[in-house]
């Protein structure tokens, strides 16, 4: 039973990290495109989002932590 809530932690920690990825990804390029089209800015160097979205590499940093993680999962479990 232990050994089966850790794969399930470690499963939901990988879809986690990916979805923070994705959604990085969608903020990381809506920034760009209301800068270059309506002279907006979405992300600040101080806001929250830019944990997500403020860099391309953070999101792509989420993605393939998520990813690396469910590969991990995935490994343990066959």
């Amino acid at each position: 039973m232990n050994q089966e809530l850790r794969d399930l932690f470690l499963y939901l920690s990988g879809l986690a990290a990916l979805g923070f990825g994705m959604v990085g990804l969608l903020l990381a390029f809506g920034n760009v495109l209301l800068q270059s089209c309506c002279n907006s800015v979405l992300i600040t160097n101080d806001s929250v989002l830019y944990a997500l979205g403020g860099r391309i590499w953070f999101p792509v940093l989420w993605a393939g932590l998520g990813i690396a993680i469910l590969m991990l999962t995935v490994k343990r479990r066959s």
